[in-house]
Order: C-alpha cells, then sequence, then structure tokens
C-alpha cells in the first residue's frame, strides 16, 4: 500500500488483502501458492473495516504472470 493509498483509506480502522489463484476464493486452508497458480494469474481483494466493524469492499485486481517462472 502506498501513502496515496493509505491516506484516502485513512478512516478506516484496518485495510485488509487477501490474494489467491483464480477460482480457490472459498478454499482457504488449501490454496495454491501464487507462484504455483495453474492459470498464471491471481487475483488480490481488498477490504477496509470501519470504525464500527463493518467492511466495506475497496476493490480486486487480476494480477497476470509475463513469463511461467517468477
Amino acid at each position: 500500500m502506498n501513502i496515496d493509498e493509505r491516506t484516502r483509506y485513512r478512516d478506516f480502522r484496518s485495510i485488509n488483502e487477501d490474494a489467491y489463484c483464480t477460482g480457490e476464493k472459498y478454499s482457504t486452508w488449501n490454496r495454491t501458492p501464487l507462484d504455483s497458480c495453474p492459470g498464471r494469474s491471481y487475483i488480490v481483494e481488498r477490504e477496509g473495516v470501519c470504525p464500527d466493524g463493518s467492511k466495506v469492499q475497496l476493490g480486486r485486481q487480476t494480477i497476470y504472470r509475463r513469463y511461467s517462472n517468477w
């Protein structure tokens, strides 16, 4: 998270980030390591936690690998 993002999200108590291989979102205990994703891409999701505990989805990004080896 860079400084601009930190300033923009300062009203949140915390920011949660989750990254997983495409198609593995709901398999939290048995996920493939990101460097071994079979589809050569993975997804990063970010959510903010408000002071009252409620959560706000901040975005989702698909990251594509250029090479077969990281």
